[in-house]
C-alpha cells in the first residue's frame, strides 16, 4: 500500500491502523522489559551468597621498641559479639630471642610505653554516672579505666 493511498483512507481505517500500531509497540516493549528483569533475577540470584559467619577475627603484629632492642609480638583475637580483645604478648631481645614475657590481656592495645615497658590499653565503655557527689570517690572509680604500665626491666636484668 502506498503513502497516497494510506492518506485517502476513511479515517475509521486509519484510526484501526494506528491502534493496531501502538498495540504492537506495546508488546514489544512489555516483552522486552519482562525478558530484561527475567535476565535480572538471574543475576542477582548467581550473586546471592549464603551468609558467612565469621567467628574471630586474628591479627598479628611485630612491634620494635623505639631502641630496637626488644621486640613485641602480639596477636590480637577479636569477636563480632565482643568490643574487648584478647591480647596474646611476647616480648623478645631482638639480638638473642631469648623471651622477657609472655602473657595475655584483655583490653584494647598493647603498645610501647617506653624502651622497656608496655602500656596496655583497657577497654573503655559506656562511663557511668558517679554513685556518690563525693569527689573523692568518683576519682577512686575511675582507676580501672587508666592504662597499665608493665615495666619489663625486672625481667630483663
Amino acid at each position: 500500500m502506498k503513502l497516497n493511498t494510506f492518506i485517502f483512507l476513511p479515517i475509521s481505517i486509519r484510526a484501526i491502523y494506528f491502534l493496531g500500531l501502538f498495540a504492537f509497540l506495546g508488546c514489544f516493549v512489555v516483552k522486552c522489559k519482562a525478558q530484561d528483569s527475567q535476565e535480572l533475577s538471574k543475576v542477582d540470584k548467581s550473586k546471592e551468597q549464603k551468609p558467612s559467619l565469621i567467628l574471630q577475627d586474628t591479627i598479628k603484629q611485630k612491634v620494635l621498641n623505639p631502641s630496637k632492642t626488644l621486640v613485641l609480638y602480639l596477636e590480637k583475637i577479636s569477636t563480632p559479639d565482643s568490643p574487648v580483645h584478647l591480647l596474646n604478648y611476647t616480648v623478645l631481645e631482638s639480638k638473642t630471642q631469648n623471651i622477657i614475657k609472655k602473657d595475655s590481656y584483655r583490653g584494647t592495645d598493647v603498645r610501647w610505653y617506653d624502651n622497656s615497658s608496655l602500656q596496655l590499653v583497657p577497654y573503655i565503655g559506656m562511663e557511668r554516672k558517679p554513685t556518690s557527689d563525693n569527689p573523692d570517690d568518683a576519682m577512686a572509680g575511675t582507676a580501672s579505666n587508666k592504662p597499665i604500665i608493665v615495666k619489663l626491666s625486672d625481667s630483663l636484668d
